[in-house]
């Protein structure tokens, strides 16, 4: 798992110094990306000396480590989805739910929020936790979405086909994220509140259930 290391590591959650440290390197992390983001700047924002780094965390990589852990427990504390649960509700609704909060992780402005931004950075310029990163939070969400859009066929489907909806899905979202420019020309909207973000879910998801059932009732149309 993604471990915070250091001695002064417990499974009851960092010390004080250990989350002012998370917490300066969450955003200088999120801002700079992991290659640009210097110790001695974490530190000068948190408040401590240099060597507390080491000495908590032993280095920037397990420091880095840290911060995605925390940011992603921050994230699903602020906005709550159970990725375990195959069988509850309709293959529709959990659709819905996994864009709904996808979204709103994406693009509200809370603690969890930051989340976004450390995964959009690590997408750009990959660190040597990119492996860990598919592992632990990427297969799991694809899995989720893979399971779910396959439920919507009526007829068997290959893996290819449910991968490339899934990334579309996922494309249509982090689009409202990663061309904010482009939605403040076209919208004039700086952020999107509560509401106007489950309106872009629902549109999302009825946008996708379309394409899908279209595709489905064409394979039926095939004979295939």
């Amino acid at each position: 798992m993604l471990q915070t290391g250091g001695p002064d590591s417990h499974d009851e959650g960092p010390s004080d110094t250990q989350r002012r440290i998370i917490e300066a390197a969450g955003e200088i992390f999120a801002d700079s990306g992991y290659r640009y983001t210097t110790i001695r700047a974490i530190c000068r924002q948190a408040g401590v000396n240099v060597a507390a780094v080491n000495y908590h965390f032993g280095g920037k990589k397990n420091l880095y480590l840290a911060v995605l852990r925390y940011s992603r427990f921050k994230a699903m504390e602020e906005h709550p989805f159970d990725l375990e649960d195959f069988a509850t509700g309709t293959p529709e609704s959990r659709l819905h739910a996994f864009i709904r909060t996808l979204l709103a992780r994406v693009l509200d402005k809370g603690v969890g929020s930051r989340f976004a931004r450390l995964m959009a950075k690590e997408l750009i310029q990959p660190t040597s936790a990119f492996d860990q990163i598919i592992r632990e939070i990427i297969n799991p969400s694809f899995a989720f979405l893979s399971v779910t859009i396959e439920q919507l066929f009526k007829k068997a489907v290959s893996r290819e086909r449910t991968g490339l909806c899934s990334i579309s899905i996922v494309g249509q979202i982090f689009y409202f994220y990663l061309s904010t420019p482009v939605i403040r020309a076209l919208f004039h909207k700086e952020s999107f509140d509560a509401e106007e973000i489950e309106a872009v879910a629902e549109h999302i998801t009825r946008f996708s259930l379309y394409a899908i059932e279209r595709m489905a009732a064409e394979d039926e149309g095939d004979g295939r």
